[in-house]
C-alpha cells in the first residue's frame, strides 16, 4: 500500500480536548504534503462549521460533510454530491421528538433550520452559532434535507438509539457524539462518502488511511486501506480499527502521520 490520502474525522479525532488543531498535528499536515500525500476531512460537520479547520489546515481536497450525505468542494465552494429527503419524509420523527421533549433541528445544504423553542438549546450543545432560520414547525418546511440532528443527556443517547432504529428501519440512524443522535438516508454513511470521493480523486480505498473516533466513524474505519481510531474512541470502534494512535487530546492523528514519515525516510 502506497499511501495517497488521509481522511480524519474532526470532532474527539483532529481537534484536540479544547477543540482546536494543534501544531503538531499542523506541522505533520505540512510534512506528508511535502511528501506527495494530502490529508482530508470526513465529518458529521456542514461546510461552514469546517471553514476555520479548512484555512488552518489548507485543505483543497473534497471534504465530506453531514456523515457522508454531502461531499463539498472547499476550493469551488460547491457541492460535488447530496443525498436528500423531504420534511414528509421525516416529520414522524420529528412527532417521536416532540412526544418525548427531545431537541432537534435539521440541515439543508446551506441552513440550520430550527423551531423557535429550541433556540437556546441549541446555543447549550452546539457552541459555534450560525444564522438560525427559525420555524414554528419544521415539518411543513418544503426544502431537501440533509440531516436530522437530535442532542440530548448522554445518559439517554443509548434508549432513544434504540427507540428510532426499531421505529425508522429504513434510515441511517447513528450516535454523531456523546450527546447527539444523527439521522440520514439509509445509504448514507462516511464509509459510503469514502468510496465516492475515491472515484473522484481516482485514489484507491487501499491507498487511504482514515482516523475517527465514534461510532458515526466505523465504517470510514472499515472501508479505507487502513483505519486508525484514536485513544479516546469506545472499545467497539478501536476494534473496528486497524491500528490505534494516541488520543486526541495528545495528537494522535500527527502521531501516526509521523510514523507514516519515519517509514518513508527509512
Amino acid at each position: 500500500m502506497a499511501v495517497k490520502l488521509f481522511v480524519t474525522d474532526v470532532d474527539g479525532t483532529l481537534l484536540n480536548t479544547e477543540g482546536r488543531i494543534s501544531q503538531e498535528t499542523k506541522q505533520m499536515v505540512n510534512q506528508i504534503r511535502q511528501q506527495g500525500m494530502d490529508l482530508t476531512l470526513a465529518t458529521g460537520r456542514d461546510p461552514r462549521t469546517c471553514q476555520w479547520i479548512i484555512e488552518e489546515l489548507d485543505i483543497i481536497q473534497p471534504i465530506i460533510t453531514h456523515n457522508g450525505a454531502s461531499i463539498y468542494d472547499p476550493v469551488k465552494k460547491t457541492y460535488l454530491h447530496y443525498q436528500t429527503f423531504d420534511s414528509e419524509e421525516l416529520s414522524e420523527a420529528m412527532k417521536f421528538c416532540k412526544k418525548r421533549d427531545i431537541y432537534f433541528h435539521i440541515l439543508t445544504k446551506e441552513k440550520i433550520l430550527i423551531e423557535k423553542q429550541f433556540v437556546p438549546i441549541y446555543e447549550k450543545y452546539f457552541p459555534e452559532v450560525f444564522d438560525l432560520s427559525i420555524h414554528s414547525n419544521l415539518a411543513e418546511v418544503n426544502q431537501p434535507i440533509v440531516k436530522m440532528a437530535l442532542a440530548m443527556p448522554e445518559s439517554d443517547v443509548p434508549s432513544v438509539w434504540s427507540n428510532l432504529e426499531q421505529q425508522f428501519p429504513g434510515w441511517y440512524i447513528v450516535a454523531g457524539g456523546e450527546q447527539g443522535i444523527d439521522i440520514h438516508r439509509k445509504a448514507v454513511n462516511k464509509g459510503e462518502g469514502l468510496k465516492k470521493l475515491s472515484k473522484m480523486l481516482d485514489i484507491k480505498l487501499e491507498d487511504i488511511v482514515t482516523f475517527g473516533n465514534y461510532y458515526n466513524d466505523l465504517e470510514l474505519l472499515e472501508v479505507a486501506g487502513t483505519g486508525v481510531a484514536v485513544e479516546n474512541a469506545p472499545e467497539k470502534v478501536k476494534n473496528a480499527a486497524d491500528r490505534t494512535t494516541a488520543s486526541c487530546g495528545d495528537s494522535g492523528v500527527a502521531n501516526y502521520l509521523s510514523s507514516c514519515l519515519k517509514k518513508i525516510v527509512i
